[in-house]
C-alpha cells in the first residue's frame, strides 16, 4: 500500500505494527509530515532514514512526480542553502 492513498495515522500506524514500508514511502510521509518544503536532511531526521539515503528516495519521488523542488532556501537545521521540497501539486 503506497503511502499517497493513506493517511499519516493510518501509515505510523503500520509502521508501529511492523508492516515493512520502502525507504520511499518514509521519506514521502515525512514531506507529508511538514506543511511547508523541506530540507533533505529534515526528511531523513522525521523519517529516522540515514542522511546519505535521502536523496536517492527524494530522486525517485520527484522522477514518479510525487514532490518538486522549490528555490533554494537556508536549512533551518544546517543554516546552509539548499533545495527544499515538497508535495507536487
Amino acid at each position: 500500500m503506497a503511502v499517497r492513498f493513506t493517511s499519516i495515522k493510518a501509515y505510523q500506524e503500520l509502521i508501529d505494527e511492523g508492516v515493512d514500508v520502502t525507504q520511499d514511502e518514509r521519506a514521502l510521509a515525512a514531506i507529508l509530515k511538514h506543511s511547508r518544503p523541506v530540507s533533505r536532511r529534515q526528511i531523513a531526521m522525521t523519517a529516522g532514514l540515514e542522511t546519505s539515503a535521502v536523496p536517492r528516495c527524494v530522486g525517485r519521488l520527484i522522477r514518479d512526480r510525487l514532490v518538486v523542488e522549490f528555490e533554494p532556501a537556508p536549512c533551518p537545521i544546517t543554516g546552509r542553502l539548499v533545495a527544499p521540497v515538497g508535495l507536487a501539486s
